[in-house]
């Protein structure tokens, strides 16, 4: 996206546009941030507390990571 955009804007409907773009993305990082939060604090449990499902739950939060990854790629390649 040009850094000049933002001076092209010609009415109101793409002022808000562009700011709901902005928003999705910020979201995008925030989740980022929540799914890296939960992967550590699940890794963490696993290691103080050993149960059967101890792997399935590490695997779990990984592959939510993982999409998190993938949500943010999507909205700044398609935002």
């Amino acid at each position: 996206m040009n850094p000049l955009y933002l001076l092209q804007i010609n009415n109101g409907s793409e002022i808000m546009l562009v700011v709901v773009k902005y928003m999705f993305v910020l979201a995008g990082f925030l989740y980022l941030l929540y799914a890296i939060l939960v992967t550590k604090q699940v890794s963490i449990m696993s290691k103080t507390v050993e149960t059967t499902n101890s792997t399935q739950n590490k695997v779990l939060a990984f592959v939510h990571l993982v999409i998190a990854i993938l949500i943010l790629i999507y909205y700044l390649l398609v935002l």
